[in-house]
């Protein structure tokens, strides 16, 4: 990335830069870790320790030389971070802002909103490119300041995160639940692209490969290194719901739930339940549903909201 003229206020003594990983990566680990301490989960913990490897390492191939973005420095201390993530989608490119940290003691001086700035002043971003970008619903300066940029709503996610364990609920009896069968594939397929289309998958760990029915699944989940379980909800004969366990090298596994818009909330609390029951690994799950969807059936189903981000975009 090339430095643009984007200033700060007068006042400050801070300047921009481009991130250099080889003398800001330990710095910024640290921001991000002071200024996001409070909501970090296991996996943000995970994430904090592999920038530390990486800094310490000074591997060129490592997870920082991968990592790109604007520094804010005074006094050659790193006050301010925004990294940035490119993704191309077929004729799209999309740069995702990541990691915007103020170090609290810097805070209203505009930091946030320079970096912002710099980075869409950047040359590699073409005229036509995306710029994406999430945001805490909790965090309303942030939401301010990304709408007064132009920063426009796409959507709201969920994350919720439960435990295994017995259920203090009593399963409907009229809800049964069995196995996912390979001719169930017709109807979770439509399903789970509902619930997780395209402008969310690429930034969630979704191996659609691994629910595959038949040989190819089976064939997938042999040679890959993700343990797959699924169940499916039914009352009478009417499938309802189908819940995927997928295990994961992070501190959560992942469930993704394929159900149709007018959901049965009892048949997601029971599916919840059952896979809380039957999971082999005493292990956290983590589920990632549009916000709003079914909050009343995961907590029934012994499932807790973790935070809600907002999804925004703007062209350059």
């Amino acid at each position: 990335m090339t430095a643009q003229a984007v200033a700060l206020p007068a006042s400050s003594a801070a300047h921009l830069r481009p991130f250099d990983p080889r003398r800001d990566l330990l710095a910024v680990a640290d921001l991000v870790e002071l200024c996001f301490r409070d909501t970090l989960d296991a996996d943000g913990h995970l994430y904090i320790q592999q920038l530390r490897y990486s800094a310490r390492a000074g591997s060129v191939t490592s997870l920082g030389q991968r990592m790109s973005g604007y520094v804010c420095t005074e006094a050659g201390r790193v006050v301010g971070n925004l990294s940035v993530i490119p993704h191309q989608r077929g004729q799209r490119r999309i740069h995702l802002i990541a990691n915007v940290a103020v170090n609290p003691d810097y805070r209203r001086r505009g930091i946030a909103q320079a970096l912002t700035e710099a980075m869409m002043a950047d040359k590699s971003i073409r005229p036509k490119d995306e710029v994406w970008l999430q945001v805490d619903e909790r965090n309303p300066a942030a939401i301010h300041l990304y709408t007064n940029m132009g920063f426009e709503d796409m959507f709201r996610r969920t994350s919720w995160r439960g435990r295994p364990g017995p259920s203090s609920t009593a399963r409907p009896s009229e809800i049964v639940i069995r196995k996912r069968r390979d001719a169930d594939w017709r109807q979770q397929r439509p399903w789970l692209r509902r619930l997780y289309p395209e402008t969310v998958t690429w930034n969630l760990p979704l191996e659609a490969e691994l629910l595959l029915p038949g040989w190819r699944g089976k064939f997938n989940r042999f040679f890959g290194d993700r343990m797959v379980r699924q169940w499916a909800a039914l009352r009478g004969r009417d499938l309802l719901s189908i819940l995927s366990w997928q295990s994961s090298t992070l501190s959560n596994d992942r469930l993704w739930l394929a159900a149709p818009e007018q959901a049965d909330e009892d048949a997601i609390s029971a599916l919840l339940q059952h896979v809380r029951a039957q999971v082999p690994l005493e292990r956290s799950m983590a589920l990632n549903l549009p916000a709003g969807f079914m909050d009343a059936a995961m907590y029934a189903g012994g499932f807790q909201p973790r935070r809600t981000l907002i999804w925004m975009r703007t062209h350059r």
